[in-house]
């Protein structure tokens, strides 16, 4: 995990994912159906009874960028004024 200002990139190693339907059964499909992304922000917000974090969903932009052996999706942390 890193932060950089309001954003928050989570790094899962996808050679140690048992989830990924690409990674596992080797899947040829678009985009991605990983379940972590949503997962964890669902988590976050239920546990802290809030929604001051959310997944970054830019148009054009995937959801998960993969780098090497890592996938990484980002996640914005809303400010009290929004």
């Amino acid at each position: 995990m890193k932060k950089d200002n309001e954003d928050i990139l989570i790094s899962i190693r996808n050679s140690t994912c048992k989830f990924c339907p690409k990674g596992v059964g080797e899947a040829e499909l678009k985009g991605t159906l990983c379940p972590f992304p949503s997962l964890i922000e669902s988590f976050n917000n239920e546990i802290w009874k809030s929604e001051d974090i959310q997944l970054v969903k830019e148009r054009a932009t995937p959801l998960m960028v993969k780098e090497g052996d890592w996938c990484i999706f980002k996640f914005r942390i809303k400010k009290d004024s929004e």
